[in-house]
């Protein structure tokens, strides 16, 4: 078990200062505002993990191209119909494995997901869970 003692956090919706954090396989097992007893101190602010509920995960792959020049929302959507037609199974897997990583590293702990993505030559295959 881990013991954390937080400088402040944001608990029950309001941010506490000096509020100790059991932790143990991976999980919170208690919060103890202005607990008491030994424990590792943690400076800054710790804040619960966000949850992203809109995320297309294959548009990370149009990052730094359709913003060039003097685009348009059509030329952009042109763009993203053209890459959405070239996924496949596999590279929408390493694209959304590339992109929820990101989001874990920035704090998002949670994410929903809306991709549709159609193609004839692998309908079966896309249908296929992750």
């Amino acid at each position: 078990m881990t013991r954390l003692r937080l400088a402040r956090a944001f608990v029950d919706g309001v941010v506490h200062a000096d509020v100790v954090v059991e932790i143990a396989g991976g999980r919170f097992t208690r919060v103890d505002v202005g607990g008491a007893g030994e424990a590792e101190p943690v400076d800054g602010l710790a804040l619960p993990g966000f949850a992203n509920c809109h995320s297309h995960v294959f548009h990370r792959a149009l990052r730094g191209r359709a913003q060039s020049g003097a685009g348009t929302f059509w030329s952009w959507r042109d763009q993203m119909y053209a890459l959405a037609h070239r996924l496949d199974p596999d590279s929408l897997h390493a694209l959304a494995r590339a992109t929820y990583t990101e989001m874990l590293a920035a704090g998002w702990t949670g994410v929903g997901s809306s991709t549709t993505c159609t193609t004839t030559a692998t309908d079966d295959a896309m249908r296929s869970p992750m």
